[in-house]
């Protein structure tokens, strides 16, 4: 669904969120550079919310928010990880790059990739937690 979402947002989003996603942006390099792993979670929360809300579709906005809230301590425990940072804001960079194109397929692929290397971490990051 989120990777529809950033097919939609190279569609349809408008300059002012387009403008609020390459601040987005900034803020989550910002963070990382001073070393404020909680900032940068709440950046993440906001980056992926306004890609999700420029679909204007309600249902999938309510669907991916109660998933995220699911995901919200996952992503606070791994996202400060300072070996998986630089690979998320380079994959940010490539979204809101796709986005800002105008390019559906190229939003859609790097969200796509993205959510896919996230999970990758998120496995690798909660198995060393796992009791037998």
């Amino acid at each position: 669904l989120e990777s529809f979402c950033a097919r939609l947002a190279a569609e349809q989003m408008g300059t002012d969120g387009l403008l609020k996603l390459e601040r987005i942006i900034q803020e989550m390099h910002q963070g990382a550079a001073a070393g404020h792993s909680e900032t940068i979670v709440e950046i993440d929360v906001s980056f992926h919310k306004t890609i999700t809300q420029a679909t204007q579709n309600h249902r999938m906005i309510n669907i991916l928010a109660t998933l995220d809230d699911q995901m919200h301590r996952i992503r606070s425990l791994w996202l400060g990880q300072s070996r998986w940072l630089e690979g998320t804001l380079a994959e940010h960079d490539q979204i809101v790059k796709g986005i800002t194109d105008r390019n559906p397929d190229a939003a859609e692929a790097a969200m796509r990739k993205h959510l896919q290397i996230s999970c990758e971490h998120v496995i690798r990051f909660l198995m060393p937690m796992r009791r037998d």
